[in-house]
C-alpha cells in the first residue's frame, strides 16, 4: 500500500513544518485500525496549546474525519473505505473506565492534539473501540460531528442534575458556542448568546440566535439572576474576557453552569456570590461513546448540520503548503469561522 508518510509539528521556537514520520505503517495487529485523515478542524483548545505550549514536538489536531486504509484480524464493526472519526481522548480499553465504556475517563489514555499524536498527519492507527462511523459524505460537516457532540455532552450532565431546560445563557459564539446553541434549538430553547467579536455574533444571528455584546448584556435588567443554565464556551485566549467574572451577576438561584472553555491565565471569582446563589458549577472532559454515537445518528445528513456547516466553517486551507496560515486565520477571530485543513 502506498501511503504518504508526513505529520505536522508545531515548536514555539520555529513554528509549524511538515515533516516526515519516523515510522511506516506496519502489519496491523488485533483491533488496530490504519486510517488516512481527510479533514481536520482546528478547535480553540488547539489555539489554547499554541498559546501555552513551551516545547519542540507539538502534534495538533483533535477534530477529524478519515477514511479506513486497513483493519486488524481482529477487527469487527469497521471496514476498508468506511468514513469513521473519534473523541480527542484515545482510550486504553483496559482500565476500570474504559470497561464501563467511560472512555472520555480512561486513566492510560493517549490525547490526539498533544506531543504524542495530532490528527494533522498522513495515517494513524487507532484502537477499533476509539472509532465510530459516519455515514455523512460531506467532509466538512462530518468533521463538525465531534463538535456538536460537545454541545450534545454538556446537555447530558444537565441531564444528571435533572436541569435542561429554562433560560439559558452560552457565552461565547465560537465553534462550539454555536453548535452549543444549534444543540438548544433542537430542544426547543431559545438560548442567550453573549459574544464580543462582532463577525462572530452577525454569523449566530443569520442562524437565528439572539445575541448581545457583553455590556449589552450588563445593562439589560432582565438579565440580572435571570438564567438557570450556563455555559461557558469563551475562554480567555485570543483576549477574550471569559465568563467567570460574569456567571454570578447572569445566574438566577440554583443555576448550573457547564465549564467548556479552556483559560490560559490564573484567575479569581468570588465564591460566596457563588454559594448565595447555590451554584452548581461543571467541568467538562471529553465525550462519551454513546453521545458521539447518537450524535452522529442524529445530525449526520440532516439540513441542521448543512446549514450550521455552511455558516460556520469559514476557510478551509490545504495540509502540506498552508497549515500555518490556516492556524493564523483561525486566531483572527474577526475573520475567520470554523478554519479546517484539508489532507487529501
Amino acid at each position: 500500500m502506498r501511503i504518504n508518510n508526513k505529520e505536522c509539528l508545531y515548536s514555539k521556537q520555529n513554528g509549524f513544518s511538515i515533516v516526515p514520520i519516523d515510522l511506516s505503517p506496519t502489519v496491523l495487529k488485533g483491533s488496530e485500525v490504519l486510517i488516512r485523515p481527510e479533514m481536520v478542524g482546528i478547535c480553540g483548545s488547539d489555539l489554547y496549546h499554541l498559546e501555552t505550549y513551551e516545547g519542540e514536538n507539538l502534534r495538533l489536531g483533535h477534530e477529524w474525519t478519515g477514511q479506513v486504509l486497513a483493519v486488524g484480524p481482529d477487527v469487527k464493526s469497521i471496514a476498508i473505505s468506511d468514513r469513521v472519526t473519534s473523541s480527542a481522548v484515545l482510550a486504553c480499553g483496559k482500565c476500570p473506565h474504559c470497561q464501563k465504556r467511560e472512555y472520555n475517563f480512561c486513566v492510560q489514555s493517549e490525547i490526539l492534539g498533544s506531543e504524542k499524536i495530532g490528527a494533522l498527519r498522513s495515517w494513524m492507527i487507532i484502537e477499533e473501540h476509539n472509532l465510530l462511523k459516519t455515514t455523512e459524505s460531506d467532509l466538512k460537516a462530518a468533521t463538525l460531528l465531534e463538535v456538536i457532540a460537545v454541545g450534545e455532552q454538556a446537555y447530558l450532565h444537565l441531564a444528571a442534575l435533572n436541569n435542561t431546560s429554562g433560560a439559558t445563557l452560552i457565552f461565547g459564539a465560537g465553534s462550539v458556542g454555536l453548535c452549543l446553541a444549534e444543540v438548544a434549538k433542537r430542544k426547543g430553547i431559545k438560548p442567550v448568546i453573549i459574544e464580543l467579536t462582532q463577525t462572530r455574533k452577525e454569523r449566530a444571528e443569520k442562524l437565528g440566535h439572539e445575541v448581545y455584546t457583553l455590556s449589552q448584556a450588563l445593562m439589560n435588567p432582565k438579565f440580572d439572576h435571570h438564567f438557570g443554565i450556563i455555559f461557558d464556551a469563551s475562554g480567555d485566549h485570543c483576549d477574550g474576557k471569559g465568563a467567570w467574572s460574569f456567571i454570578a451577576h447572569f445566574g438566577k438561584k440554583e443555576f448550573a453552569a457547564v465549564m467548556i472553555a479552556k483559560y490560559t491565565k490564573k484567575f479569581s471569582f468570588n465564591p460566596d456570590a457563588l454559594a448565595k446563589l447555590s451554584a452548581r458549577l461543571i467541568w467538562m472532559r471529553g465525550v462519551h461513546p454513546d453521545c458521539l454515537i447518537q450524535t452522529i445518528k442524529d445530525w449526520e445528513k440532516t439540513e441542521a448540520l448543512k446549514r450550521l456547516t455552511n455558516e460556520l466553517v469559514s476557510h478551509v486551507f490545504q495540509f502540506e503548503t498552508e497549515t500555518s496560515k490556516a492556524f493564523e486565520t483561525a486566531g483572527n477571530q474577526n475573520l475567520a469561522g470554523k478554519v479546517m485543513i484539508k489532507l487529501t
